[in-house]
């Protein structure tokens, strides 16, 4: 009886239960399981943004988690403590924004795992994998497969990845590196998931050429750099599109010490101290060659010179000689005390290879007036207005033998009927010099050249030798008499 009784208190009890749980379902829904949701660390709750809830519709009020993630994947575990070996008692779906049914496309197992059919994967846990852009979301939503009664949402948002360097001798973007120094950049997120972080990055020179492009786990190897070179170094999730997130660093390498500033001035100023002393030193030759060639022509003219004063003297003792010879011994004493005179003079100037028109002028008035004596003819000197004697220089005793010539060759058998002119006048930036006579004068004079015609060419020759700008040229005209005339080109400049 006892056993019977308590059987029948134990239906009484259980028949009030389900007619409980009956009633409670028609009032309340379906039960919902005793289930127990787990996240990875990649993703994190944000329970205060409900702005996002408010516009999904009335059934997700109450049910609807919000959360933020920065991860590729999205993983969430689900388990039903009542459902051990048994068929779950739920089952999921993926929705996005539009509200479109995107499961079979999201869902998928960690790979290396071996195929498993969606319950099993449920019990295990839902692995989302997804390229969704920055603040963007999806829902993921559980429902009851009995009564298809929405249990549980997730409201997955993308978050923005923030990444810091935290390497401590590192701030901001800018990374300065010594040359052939090895970096390791370390990187990790400003915020959210700990999972490990993957980054692809790429270095680029100034100028856009590519130097590296790799995928690392959350740290970037600098090495290998050039010194003295500006790099970008632009750091992105391998798994969203560069332009969703990227980071850029600028990277400076200091140049080695012979790429210094400072050390391509001293360079330059060293090189310029060189080329300036070379240049100093070849001028310093140069000069030096001008001037032992100046003194040697100079002694070599002053050689001609004093060639030239023996000729003069042999010449006007014959002269002397010539009147004692006819008798005409005042005019031999005259012309004796004229011509010391003129040796007085030739003397003086004997050690000058130059002197001014006026003493050469000076100079040749006494030796005509000696002349003159002898020969009896008449010699004028005309200097045009614009012609100051004083101030121009000129070879020494450079005209006497032209003057010597024009008598001996042109007047000396004339008598008083002969003359000799001298002329002096400018063309243009030229001083001429004419020496005329109206003797006969000869055909050609390169075949009855005397000793100083030959010696004044080659003393012109000598004296061109000294200046390319003053040059010094002679030449012979015959026009009823003979012109010698001599053109110094520029020399009134």
């Amino acid at each position: 009886m006892k056993i019977k009784l308590i059987v029948l208190v134990w239906m009484l009890i259980a028949g009030c239960q389900t007619v409980l749980a009956s009633a409670f379902e028609m009032l309340a829904g379906p039960i919902m399981p005793a289930l127990r949701f787990e996240t990875k660390g990649h993703l994190y709750f944000d329970e205060g943004d409900r702005r996002i809830i408010h516009t999904l519709g009335a059934q997700y009020q109450g049910k609807t988690t919000v959360m933020r993630f920065v991860s590729e994947d999205i993983h969430v575990m689900i388990k039903d403590p009542d459902s051990s070996g048994r068929k779950a008692l739920f089952y999921h779906q993926v929705i996005d924004p539009q509200g479109m049914d995107i499961t079979n496309q999201a869902v998928h197992l960690h790979p290396g795992r071996r195929p498993l059919s969606v319950e099993v994967a449920i019990r295990e846990g839902v692995i989302i994998s997804t390229g969704l852009p920055t603040g963007e979301y999806l829902l993921l939503n559980f429902y009851d497969r009995k009564t298809d009664t929405l249990l549980r949402s997730f409201c997955l948002i993308r978050e923005k990845i923030h990444l810091q360097v935290t390497n401590e001798d590192i701030a901001g973007r800018n990374i300065e590196l010594l040359p052939k120094e090895e970096k390791i950049l370390r990187f990790a997120r400003a915020k959210g998931s700990r999972e490990p972080l993957y980054l692809s990055y790429r270095i680029k020179t100034r100028s856009g050429n590519l130097i590296l492009e790799e995928t690392s786990k959350d740290q970037i190897t600098l090495n290998g750099l050039a010194a003295g070179k500006d790099y970008t170094l632009t750091v992105w999730s391998p798994f969203l599109p560069e332009n969703e997130f990227s980071e850029q660093f600028h990277i400076y390498v200091r140049p080695n010490w012979y790429q210094t500033n400072l050390f391509y001035l001293l360079t330059i100023v060293i090189l310029l101290l060189g080329l300036w002393a070379i240049f100093v030193q070849i001028m310093r030759r140069r000069v030096k060659i001008a001037e032992n060639k100046r003194i040697e022509t100079e002694q070599k003219l002053l050689s001609m010179q004093a060639q030239l004063n023996p000729h003069f003297v042999f010449n006007a003792l014959n002269s002397i000689k010539g009147l004692n010879n006819t008798g005409q011994i005042e005019k031999a004493n005259q012309y004796l005390g004229t011509f010391s005179t003129l040796l007085r003079n030739t003397l003086k100037n004997s050690s000058q290879i130059s002197h001014s028109l006026e003493q050469e002028l000076a100079t040749l008035r006494i030796y005509l007036d000696l002349e003159k004596l002898r020969f009896g003819f008449h010699w004028t000197v005309q200097i045009a207005d614009n012609i100051n004697p004083s101030t121009l220089d000129m070879p020494t005793l450079l005209l006497q033998p032209l003057v010597e010539n024009a008598i001996k060759h042109g007047v000396s058998a004339l008598g008083t009927g002969g003359m000799v002119g001298i002329r002096a006048f400018s063309e243009e930036s030229d001083l001429l010099i004419e020496i005329l006579d109206n003797g006969k004068g000869f055909p050609d004079e390169t075949d009855h050249q005397g000793f100083g015609i030959r010696l004044t060419r080659d003393r012109i020759q000598v004296f061109n030798s000294l200046s390319k700008e003053n040059q010094i040229l002679l030449t012979f005209e015959h026009h009823g008499g003979t012109i010698a005339r001599l053109t110094f080109t520029n020399w009134l400049t």
